[in-house]
């Protein structure tokens, strides 16, 4: 009967599943609730955005490390990848290959596309 109450309140559930998620029942277990706390906050809001991957090293990274706050707290331990993958610009990373033009982070390639678009439409202009 004791057994019973524990698993219906939670208090086993890190132990069968090896971490919390936005599914666990809690009970009385407060690291628990900071937990699916973390998950609500910084993992629920970008799930449609990002995807099932994302999400679910998301739920991990919230296990490890509950006082997360916002999203960039997750991917910003990888300026580069949050960068090539997300888009989110973490804060003191430039992205390489890039300068910024009216507080926007533009590539080389971006901007070289740019021109010689320009360059064609001057072109079909004077023809006409």
């Amino acid at each position: 009967m004791i057994f019973e109450m524990l698993t219906a309140t939670g208090s086993f559930d890190k132990l069968r599943q090896g971490y919390y998620d936005e599914g666990s029942a809690c009970g009385f277990v407060t690291e628990c609730d900071d937990i699916k706390r973390c998950i609500g906050r910084v993992c629920a809001p970008n799930r449609d955005a990002y995807g099932g991957p994302f999400y679910n090293s998301c739920v991990l990274a919230c296990n490890e490390n509950s006082n997360m706050q916002k999203v960039e707290d997750f991917v910003c331990k990888n300026p580069q990848t949050a960068y090539q993958l997300y888009g989110i610009q973490c804060e003191g990373y430039k992205p390489g290959g890039a300068i910024s033009i009216f507080g926007r982070d533009i590539t080389y390639i971006q901007l070289a596309s740019a021109v010689l678009l320009f360059i064609v439409i001057y072109i079909i202009a004077k023809r006409l």
